[in-house]
């Protein structure tokens, strides 16, 4: 399920909550008058960073703020940060702020925020599901404008605290993605007074997606990768193709490969009950998604190469066919 979140004209507190305690018992009337002091936010910013909604460096991006520039109250004295991101001394919490004539570069919503870093010096280092995690936080949505534009609610959403996704630095140069950025595994939003969570996942846990599932179960499993390998290699020895239309030619080889393998394991062909060390494709999603799912891998294959920006159509027509004839009668599908 796709959500198309609008951060619109919010101001959004974290409380932080300071008690002291005197055991001087001698007190007189003057005890009972308050003086107003300024309380600010304790918060270590040493790994958090901020973003604005605004480029005002004109780069093309968000402007972004590193730990260096927040830490022993940097955040405080700088101008640009002061509209968007401020303390409030009366109760020691830190005001975000965003408007809705503003939308963030590159995203669909206008935001201010902190992101956690795990390494300061490295913003693609983080952890892993393995490793396990853990996000707190007490919050206030202060105010917020109204909704005009739909009818979807009556105050715009805001997303308060998620858990975002990111591709670590060994599969970005393993499966070569222009970018480590990956869906939030958990997103906590307010809408219309109440605090909404959700969890996002690869794939609709549904029958319409069974074969999606399937197809992902057996062309992502732990694989040698030999064949892509070739493809690749045989691409930098040769140097007539770009860089994608290398990874696209390998892609299409393991999909085809992989639907191999799914129709070899069924119990019409070789009877193997697992593959790669897990179950076959035939004893997890059952005979009839197994031959579904292989025949959608292969016609994935050249659907990728048809898609393909760089490659000419003379070179793609001479894929296709080179790529048929050797998983044909005469190929592959003969022994």
């Amino acid at each position: 399920m796709n959500y198309i979140y609008l951060l619109r004209f919010f101001i959004l507190s974290l409380i932080f909550i300071s008690c002291s305690e005197s055991d001087n018992s001698n007190f007189d009337y003057e005890d009972f008058i308050e003086e107003p002091t300024k309380t600010y936010a304790d918060i270590n910013f040493s790994n958090w960073k901020l973003t604005l909604p605004v480029d005002e460096d004109n780069n093309g991006s968000p402007d972004e703020y590193q730990p260096s520039a927040l830490i022993n109250n940097g955040y405080r004295n700088l101008n640009a940060v002061k509209p968007y991101m401020f303390d409030n001394t009366s109760d020691g919490s830190l005001v975000f702020y965003t408007f809705p004539s503003s939308s963030t570069t590159n995203s669909k919503y206008s935001r201010t925020e902190l992101r956690e870093l795990i390494n300061p010096e490295d913003a693609k280092e983080n952890w892993t599901l393995k490793n396990g995690g853990e996000i707190k936080g007490r919050l206030r949505v202060h105010s917020i404008s109204e909704n005009t534009n739909t009818d979807d609610t009556s105050f715009h959403k805001v997303i308060v605290m998620q858990i975002h996704g990111i591709i670590s630095k060994e599969d970005v140069e393993k499966y070569k993605f222009s970018s480590n950025n990956g869906p939030p595994l958990i997103k906590i939003y307010w809408k219309d007074g109440y605090v909404w969570s959700h969890k996002k996942i690869l794939a609709e846990i549904s029958a319409d997606s069974l074969i999606d599932q399937a197809m992902r179960y057996s062309v992502l499993s732990d694989s040698k990768t030999i064949r892509p390998a070739l493809v690749l290699a045989s691409g930098e020895l040769n140097n007539n193709l770009t860089k994608n239309s290398l990874v696209t030619l390998a892609t299409a080889i393991e999909l085809i490969h992989t639907y191999s393998l799914i129709h070899d394991d069924l119990p019409c062909m070789d009877d193997d009950d697992f593959r790669r060390g897990k179950a076959s494709n035939h004893i997890k999603f059952g005979e009839a998604n197994a031959i579904l799912s292989g025949d959608a891998l292969q016609t994935l294959a050249y659907e990728i190469i048809c898609d393909d920006v760089d490659l000419s159509p003379a070179s793609k027509i001479d894929a296709i066919k080179l790529i048929s004839k050797a998983c044909g009668k005469n190929g592959m599908v003969f022994g």
